[in-house]
């Protein structure tokens, strides 16, 4: 009795949960307002050319999260983040052309595609730190580019590379069914920027 007496008048006492703060409180609920600002009401505010320069915008804004996750987590200086994203890009179409496969299907295997070329590239500059680091990662967003420039993006042709030089007119890339006009893609990236913005923290 004596030794259960001794633990319990030994035992931390229960502090009482702190309350949220009002600037815990206050980020999330701006960040939930400005989306829903930019997912309503800003495509009715802007014209078809903003709409798709903002699209655009939306795309390099997830590149940016890929840049800050190496850069501000892992601590290393990459200059090829363009040419990861010319991969997944030129994926992609090739097989948004060559398969009728959903949107969000495509959207995943070009992503794991992206992910297991970029770990190939990734593996030899493992052992490299700073200047060198960076000098071969510029390389790569060099050689990607040549090799783009002389290969072009995929646009409905044959083969492997899926590229027709006798086309006049590049078809549109397919988009997903509740996304084919211009306002309703760009809801569609801001969503898939988002969660990709979320995924990281949780």
């Amino acid at each position: 009795m004596a030794g259960a007496a001794g633990v319990t008048a030994t035992a931390r006492p229960r502090w009482p949960r702190r309350r949220p703060d009002a600037r815990t409180l206050l980020r999330p609920a701006v960040t939930a307002v400005l989306l829903l600002f930019v997912l309503l009401a800003l495509p009715q505010m802007l014209s078809l050319y903003y709409i798709d320069a903002m699209t655009q915008v939306v795309v390099y804004s997830v590149v940016a999260l890929g840049l800050g996750v190496l850069v501000g987590r892992v601590g290393l200086v990459s200059l090829g983040q363009v040419a990861v994203l010319a991969i997944g890009a030129w994926v992609a179409a090739r097989l948004l052309f060559a398969t009728s496969q959903p949107y969000p299907v495509v959207l995943l295997e070009a992503g794991v595609i992206t992910m297991a070329a970029g770990t190939l590239i990734g593996l030899p500059a493992l052992r490299l730190r700073g200047l060198y680091l960076a000098l071969i990662t510029l390389m790569l967003a060099g050689g990607i580019t040549i090799v783009l420039a002389t290969t072009n993006f995929p646009n409905g042709g044959g083969g492997f590379l899926g590229y027709d030089g006798a086309a006049v007119h590049i078809p549109p890339i397919r988009r997903p069914s509740i996304a084919a006009s211009d306002p309703a893609y760009f809801r569609y990236s801001v969503v898939v920027a988002a969660l990709s913005r979320c995924w990281p923290s949780c």
